[in-house]
């Protein structure tokens, strides 16, 4: 069975995957594939998130103003910000 922190890394993953095909397939978009990530785009992944844990997680707490730049900054960042709220309420 995976960790909490596998979950939340992997969730926070296909988030970003997802994402990254939605913009890629879409030809208005001036992305470009594996472009970064905007932080109101980030807090749409923290509804996955919300339901792993089984509670809210307050995006101001866990998402960086301006986004991020890489799928692996997104996953590593995201993922400490989301277990040290966890670690905080639950002691």
């Amino acid at each position: 069975m995976p960790t909490l922190q596998e979950q939340i890394e992997q969730t926070l993953g296909d988030f970003w995957d997802e994402r990254e095909i939605s913009v890629s397939s879409d030809p208005t978009s001036i992305n470009d594939l594996g472009a970064s990530m905007d932080s109101l785009t980030a807090c749409e992944a923290m509804i996955a998130i919300d339901e792993l844990v089984g509670k809210t997680v307050p995006v101001d707490v866990v998402i960086k103003n301006g986004g991020y730049e890489s799928r692996e900054q997104f996953i590593q960042e995201v993922t400490e910000g989301v277990l040290t709220y966890l670690k905080n309420e639950d002691g």
